[in-house]
């Protein structure tokens, strides 16, 4: 276990906006249900249609099932925002001199540099819904005990974070000093 003397000062403190994720959820469920339930109405309306015409070749049951599987899809979301809602409240990110701590309820994760032994980046969507949703930035980092903390862009000035984690990280091969050191070519 990590102890706060062995990381130093606190650079920077990078809190998460959890209260977003409520707002997609509460956004997702709501339209999530009545999407599926429209979807369910399409689908018996087009069975009995299609029940009684000259079949056309056409399959008339996709823009149902097309429609239904955006509704559950929509649902199953809304629950996995929910939950990040619930269990990732008051989530912050502080860098310090010498490595990183997540602090969330019921969970601290803590990490000196040289203890990360991953940091993977995937480029999210730069489009205003993204952004919004936290799409835009999704960063994990891997200790080389296996345990992982993520980062998107829910969390403020994520841009910023990823890249102080990315200089510092020996496995991204940055330097091994505190933060603001100059990152290794």
């Amino acid at each position: 276990m990590v102890t706060a003397a062995e990381l130093g000062a606190a650079v920077a403190t990078h809190r998460t906006n959890n209260g977003r994720r409520g707002t997609i959820a509460v956004i997702l469920l709501p339209v999530g249900a009545v999407v599926t339930g429209a979807a369910v109405l399409l689908w018996i309306v087009t069975a009995e249609v299609a029940a009684r015409s000259i079949p056309s070749g056409a399959d008339p049951e996709l823009v149902p099932a097309a429609v239904l599987g955006l509704g559950i899809g929509m649902l199953l979301l809304g629950v996995l925002f929910a939950v990040a809602y619930h269990t990732h409240r008051d989530e912050s990110f502080t860098v310090y001199e010498n490595g990183l701590v997540n602090v969330r309820p019921g969970r601290m994760f803590a990490a000196r540099w040289a203890d990360i032994d991953r940091v993977t980046v995937r480029p999210g969507k730069d489009n205003a819904l993204s952004r919004w949703a936290g799409g835009d930035y999704y960063c994990l980092v891997t200790l080389a005990d296996g345990r992982k903390v993520a980062i998107n862009g829910l969390t403020e000035n994520a841009r910023q974070l990823i890249q102080l984690i990315q200089a510092h990280a020996p496995a991204s091969g940055g330097p091994t000093g505190p933060p603001g050191a100059t990152p290794r070519p």
